[in-house]
This record gives structure tokens, sequence and C-alpha cells, in this order.
């Protein structure tokens, strides 16, 4: 009785046949519980490129929806800008803070113009006070201030500069020396009005500047609430006379705020 050939393996060389390559390797992975990795790997790179080629995403507020930009700050959620395709967390990260500082410059804007006027204005001022001070103080040694330069000797100079911080017309006749050291406490009493000025508008600096530090600690509280930017937008909707929905820029949303502000100080300067 002849034996029957066995048909894998070494056997199959005792009957003139060449081992099943196929087999072989199938059956070295099923032993092995492995996948051969070369088989996914030319595919994951080819989709990963696809991806990264075909991937469009909102970089700027000038197209990003202001529902995309509220999913983003609230809830942390970056992939809201991605149009199509697929990016990375590094990328997203990214872009995310270029439309974050492009966002917050925008916001703050206005009130950082009114911040750096005020900062210029109290600066003009404060200078100006001090020149008057030592052109024309009788001097106050309990206080430490010297004795104005005026007070001490007539330059022609001089006097030109102290009419010109205050716009008058004082003659300072050095001959007559009352009604000359009157007309510099004249000065002086008229720089106390410019000192006044510059407080009032320190304080007006300085609430600026505390409102922005209030800002700043609140911010963390602001990104976890909606109801912040659906109050603007009730507040947008009722200047405007119409409903505007959180599917505009987040460029126009900022707009509107400026003018909604810019209408607020017309109507404040009216009133008054």
């Amino acid at each position: 009785m002849n034996k029957r050939p066995i048909t894998g393996g070494k056997n199959c060389l005792q009957y003139g046949r060449k081992p099943n390559k196929k087999l072989k390797m199938a059956k070295k992975h099923t032993k092995s519980g492995k996948k051969d990795p070369s088989i996914n790997v030319g595919q994951s790179a080819a989709q990963q490129q696809q991806g990264e080629q075909f991937l469009s995403m909102h970089r700027s507020i000038q197209t990003l929806p202001l529902n995309r930009f509220i999913e983003c700050y609230v809830d942390g959620n970056l992939h809201a800008l991605v149009i199509s395709g697929v990016a990375v967390m590094p990328v997203l990260q990214q872009v995310w803070e270029d439309i974050l500082q492009e966002y917050t410059e925008r916001v703050a804007h206005h009130e950082y113009k009114l911040y750096l006027s005020l900062l210029r204005e109290i600066t003009d001022l404060r200078i100006t006070h001090k020149q008057i001070q030592l052109l024309a103080h009788a001097g106050d040694e309990a206080n430490e201030i010297p004795k104005g330069a005026l007070r001490q000797v007539y330059d022609k100079y001089l006097a030109g500069e102290l009419n010109g911080l205050l716009k008058t017309t004082f003659r300072l006749n050095w001959a007559d020396q009352k009604t000359y050291n009157q007309e510099l406490d004249k000065a002086v009493r008229r720089s106390g009005s410019i000192k006044i000025k510059a407080d009032l508008k320190a304080m007006q600096f300085e609430a600026i500047r505390k409102r922005h530090e209030k800002r700043l600690n609140e911010q963390p509280t602001k990104a976890q609430d909606r109801a912040y930017f659906t109050n603007i937008l009730i507040s947008l909707s009722d200047h405007a006379k119409f409903q505007i929905a959180d599917t505009i820029t987040v460029y126009e949303y900022c707009e509107r705020i400026k003018r909604l502000n810019e209408y607020c100080e017309q109507f404040k300067t009216l009133k008054r």
C-alpha cells in the first residue's frame, strides 16, 4: 500500500515539489499571533499625506464664525477650526493662538487707544504744571518747593515760556516788583487748574487699568461661560433693531462692538 503524499512543508521535497511559501508565511503569522506591520504602513502614510494636502481651516477672525469661535474658547474644542481634512493638535494650537491674539487686539483696540491717549495727556499736563512751578512759584520750604527762576531774576525768554504754557499775556515788568510778583502769583494759581485736569485724567486712566486687570483675572471664568457671548449678542441685536445670530464672523462681531461703544460715547457727549 502506497503512502499518501504530504502536500506542505519540508516533506514536499520528497516528491519533487517546492514548499508553499504563502502557506508557510500564513502558518508563521498564525503561530506568533502578530501581523506584519509593513502591510498598513504605506497605506497610513498615504492617508496622512492626503489629509494634510486637503486640510482647510479657519485661520483668521475674518472668516471664523462666532459659534465656532465660542466652541473653541468656551469648550476648548480646537477642531471646530477645521473646515475639511484632518489637523494635528500642534497646528490647531498655533492657529488658535494667532486667532485669539487677533481677537483680543480687535476687541481691546478702542479702549487701548483711549488708554494711550489719556496717558499722553496726563504726562503733558504734569510736565506743564511742573514747568510753571519751576518758573513762577514763590517757594515753599515746608513742601520742598524751590523759588521759581523768574522770582529771582527776570529773563525775557523764560517770561515768554511762562506765557506760552499758560496762554497768557503777562507783562512781567521787573521794575514794578509789586505787579511783577502779583502776575507770577496768578500764573501759579492758574497752574492749579492744570493739576486738577491732570488728576481727573489720571482717575479715568486708573479706571481703565483696573478694568483691564479685572478682565485678565476673570478670563478663566469667562472662558467657561457661554452667557457672556449671549449677553453681548443681545445688546448688539437691541442696538441694530434685528436679531444678530452667532453665525456672523468674529470680525463682524468685534466691529459691531466697536460701533456700539462709539455710539454710547457720542450719546454721553450729547447728553452733557
